[in-house]
């Protein structure tokens, strides 16, 4: 599980003592603290520990797609507008995780190796005000601005 605070939404819980406890958005009870209408039993949504039978890890965006699919039984689909506040938050916990990711594993995915932007960097052609530690995306990432 990832440890980055860059990002995370602030979600504080209630206990049953009057005590607050603060989660993280990728917790598996999230869900359905969030949507007790849609998860009515509390079931676990999605964690960095699930596996598929083969081994390999579970992607957010597999567990979700499964979730949304048509077939008798889903209610999920049947809630319109919750249903689409669902989606939005889903759509924006897959793209925290994609972009915490390539915030953790700079090093791995070559960062190190676009000289061009760095030459850039270097000769001032950048702005002042976004100091702070660089985090270059990878041409695979789609939907948002570089």
């Amino acid at each position: 599980m990832p440890n980055d605070t860059v990002g995370e939404r602030d979600i504080i819980l209630r206990q049953r003592d009057n005590s607050l406890k603060g989660i993280c958005e990728f917790h598996p009870a999230y869900d359905a603290l969030q949507y007790p209408v849609l998860f009515p039993k509390g079931t676990q949504g999605w964690s960095f520990y699930l596996k598929l039978s083969h081994g390999r890890k579970l992607t957010m965006l597999q567990f979700y797609c499964f979730h949304i699919i048509t077939r008798p039984g889903n209610h999920i689909l049947q809630a319109l507008r919750l249903f689409q506040q669902f989606l939005v938050d889903v759509y924006a916990k897959i793209e925290s995780e994609r972009l915490s990711y390539i915030r953790r594993e700079q090093g791995r995915l070559r960062a190190d190796s676009y000289g061009a932007l760095k030459d850039a960097f270097t000769a001032g052609h950048s702005d002042p005000q976004n100091v702070g530690q660089r985090v270059i995306l990878p041409s695979s990432f789609t939907g948002g601005p570089r």
